[in-house]
């Protein structure tokens, strides 16, 4: 362990020595190797790699323009920003998959590489009543420890339950629930739209890269019934469930680092379908993978230093 915690802390050094070169980092907690790996085999451009913690790191950037080409799907304002040419410093971590894991890598992310931004993203479950299909991208506002709290005579209870929050930061308690920045996933949603994703609202349906923002849950246990879906969602309006975004939420907020959570849909919650038939977990991790790099390319980091 002590290795590994000297790997970690070599590589920091070096990118704290690089800071006064180039923006400060934003991280990226992915879950899996094949989640993360639209993102390492497209825009992003590895500078090193290593493992450490029990995990793999690695240190790039994404370019703001390609070496080839603009994204076509940029017009009009995205076509001026998009132009500048600038590298956005990233460090990425798969973390793992659970919330303790997710909870881990986020706080070494953190404390080591101190990232402007941090970035969870991967695959989710829709609920069946969000009205999101496969390969959907959702942009969470909240995210939710569902199953954390008490089974009572009276049914399940959230943590509020037992008088003491998960967390408490400047006065502010927090629960089961931890909200994302409402002006950050404002500007997100906007950059993705300006990336060719199309928003729906207010009883407006779209066609081609569909985008939602909305609540999300965090479990460990999978949900694999129609009626603990039903449930889970009546319960929390939550549009999808994963399995370590309130973890990461949690961290950020014990930090005081802006967060943000961006997942493609790449399943139905219900029953379970064991054989992953009606899955796509490729076409879900390079949905989210493309909005990443997108929200890197666009006006966002503008947006959090406007909050500073």
């Amino acid at each position: 362990m002590s290795g590994a915690r000297g790997a970690l802390r070599h590589e920091a050094a070096g990118c704290a020595a690089r800071a006064l070169e180039s923006p400060p980092p934003v991280g990226l907690v992915v879950a899996t190797e094949v989640e993360a790996r639209p993102l390492l085999n497209g825009r992003f451009r590895t500078a090193k790699s290593w493992e450490a913690a029990g995990r793999r790191w690695f240190v790039g950037d994404v370019a703001a323009v390609a070496d080839d080409a603009e994204p076509a799907a940029c017009v009009g304002p995205a076509r001026e920003t998009v132009s500048r040419g600038r590298q956005q410093p990233v460090v990425v971590v798969i973390s793992g998959y659970d919330r303790a894991n997710g909870a881990a890598a986020t706080a070494l992310l953190v404390e080591r590489f101190a990232p402007v931004l941090v970035i969870n993203f991967g695959i989710a479950g829709a609920f069946p009543g969000s009205g999101l299909a496969l390969c959907d991208l959702v942009l969470a506002t909240a995210d939710s420890y569902a199953d954390t709290g008490t089974s009572s005579p009276q049914g399940w209870l959230p943590t509020e339950e037992f008088g003491l929050p998960l967390a408490e930061v400047g006065g502010k308690q927090f629960w089961n629930t931890f909200p994302l920045s409402a002006p950050l996933v404002r500007g997100a949603a906007a950059v993705l739209r300006r990336s060719g994703w199309q928003e729906e609202g207010a009883g407006r349906a779209v066609r081609g890269r569909r985008l939602r923002r909305g609540p999300f849950v965090t479990l460990s246990q999978v949900t694999g019934t129609a009626e603990e879906a039903l449930t889970l969602e009546a319960r929390w309006g939550a549009l999808a469930e994963s399995m370590e975004g309130a973890a990461c939420a949690h961290m950020c907020a014990l930090y005081g680092i802006p967060c943000l959570e961006v997942r493609g849909i790449s399943n139905l919650v219900g029953d379970r379908d064991r054989d992953r038939g009606r899955w796509d977990v490729t076409g879900a991790a390079a949905e989210a993978a493309d909005a990443v790099q997108a929200v890197l390319r666009g006006e966002i980091l503008e947006l959090l230093r406007g909050r500073e």
